[in-house]
């Protein structure tokens, strides 16, 4: 849920870190806070990386949101 990004950054801050990654990446991560944990927060400053997950989190949703949209106009 993209709306636990608050209660994730306040609790464990997406840690505890996974051993062995290069991006940082933790164990109670979601897209969202994985996302700025990697633009913003330890080893950071991967603006790239970032907006490209954020590109992809967008058409994900978009195409989830039109299929949804067509579903519920055939059935009307």
């Amino acid at each position: 849920n993209f709306n636990n990004l608050v209660l994730i950054i306040l609790l464990t801050k997406g840690g505890p870190d996974m051993p062995g990654t290069l991006i940082p990446a933790g164990q109670t991560d979601i897209l969202a806070s994985f996302m700025y944990r990697m633009a913003f927060d330890d080893s950071g400053q991967q603006f790239g990386l970032a907006s490209a997950i954020t590109l992809v989190i967008f058409v994900l949703v978009t195409a989830i949101a039109y299929s949804n949209f067509r579903a519920l106009r055939q059935k009307v």
